[in-house]
């Protein structure tokens, strides 16, 4: 599973890539003045796919794009730290 990627664009928040395809995103950012801005997907995009998982003792290896290129994990105070200690973060 994965959760997907906010991307801003003009003020606009698409997530990638349910809402913005490669050709979309192109032709936005052909149109714009200012490079797109990415975010960390909202924490309840976190909780919707983790609980169901850890409610079944799974133990989730949760994958992230390095900080050093977009802020994909959530807060340090939020999940997946707090949810279950069977979450490993790689970043």
């Amino acid at each position: 599973e994965m959760i997907p990627l906010c991307i801003n664009i003009h003020n606009q928040t698409y997530f990638h890539p349910l809402e913005l395809t490669p050709t979309h995103f192109i032709q936005k950012i052909k149109n714009s003045k200012q490079l797109p801005k990415t975010s960390h997907p909202p924490i309840p995009s976190f909780l919707q796919l983790y609980q169901p998982l850890l409610s079944q003792r799974y133990h989730l290896i949760s994958i992230h794009i390095t900080a050093r290129i977009t802020p994909t994990l959530p807060p340090p105070q939020t999940p997946p730290q707090i949810l279950e200690p069977n979450i490993t973060l790689v970043h």
